[in-house]
């Protein structure tokens, strides 16, 4: 939808490369993270279905913009058309998604300022997934997690705190510990 903020979400029963594939729902989302449990409509497959979700993002400055998926199913994640994350051909199980997810992959691109650029993500249910079934809790429908940010150079992000915090009254720190990216 031109300029609302926010993604849009077309189901299709039919893979990509599939010519004739046909729109089955096209939802309007401001979140992008999809847990597909409860997704349902009477004409999609409730098993093995595929959807793009596509967005538009204007960036106020030019730079190198990293850009992530974690995907309890298939996703790869485009920038204009170029493929920037690949989370479908080699997957790696991570804990998303109540640990049915994989790992989140992550790729980067060169972005301009000022230029629209079309985000598109293409995703499969969870019947794609290329990982063994781990546990108890399958969900069959799956999911997508797709994050992107301007790349963060964390010298300049702290002199930058510094700077802030210097300029302050007071100041609260808050610090603690995040899983480690391998774990």
């Amino acid at each position: 939808m031109a300029g609302v903020r926010g993604l849009t979400f077309r189901a299709y029963n039919d893979p990509p490369w599939t010519a004739s594939r046909q729109c089955i729902e096209e939802i309007h989302v401001t979140s992008s993270n999809f847990f597909l449990t409860d997704f349902e409509h009477p004409d999609l497959n409730p098993t093995i279905f595929y959807a793009e979700i596509e967005a538009f993002l204007t960036p106020e400055e030019t730079g190198i913009w990293d850009f992530g998926l974690s995907v309890s199913g298939t996703a790869k994640l485009f920038v204009d058309g170029v493929e920037v994350v690949d989370n479908e051909t080699q997957q790696v199980q991570g804990h998303a998604f109540f640990g049915s997810g994989t790992r989140e992959k992550t790729g980067h691109i060169m972005l301009n300022a000022g230029q629209k650029h079309k985000i598109l993500v293409t995703f499969g249910s969870g019947a794609t997934s290329k990982l063994l079934p781990k546990g108890v809790v399958s969900f069959r429908k799956g999911g997508v997690r797709v994050g992107g940010c301007p790349r963060i150079s964390f010298p300049d992000a702290m002199e930058a705190a510094v700077k802030v915090a210097a300029a302050a009254e007071q100041v609260v720190v808050i610090a603690g510990l995040n899983v480690s990216p391998g774990s």
